[in-house]
């Protein structure tokens, strides 16, 4: 089984901390473009700022999703909440 977008790219931060190595040397010596890991960075950095969680959940026969500080809304039926959640965690 493959591991996610989002888990490879936590790996391959992790990895590169980890080696003590800059992203330019890790990046080389796996063949890998530079800028994906600047990318994720960011990508991360950016989940960080707005807190990485959800604010308020309401539930019914809907779910309203609130990300604190980021001015993001996601309302949704409840059955479908498991596609929007696979579609933002692919992201």
């Amino acid at each position: 089984m493959e591991a996610s977008p989002r888990l490879e790219r936590e790996r391959l931060l992790a990895e590169q901390t980890q080696s003590g190595q800059s992203i330019a040397e890790f990046c080389r010596v796996r063949g890998i473009d530079p800028q994906l890991l600047y990318e994720y960075r960011k990508r991360q950095a950016s989940k960080q700022q707005v807190g990485g969680s959800f604010a308020r959940v309401r539930t019914g026969t809907a779910v309203t999703l609130e990300l604190p500080g980021s001015g993001i809304r996601i309302s949704t039926a409840l059955e479908s909440l498991r596609a929007v959640l696979r579609e933002l965690e692919s992201k």
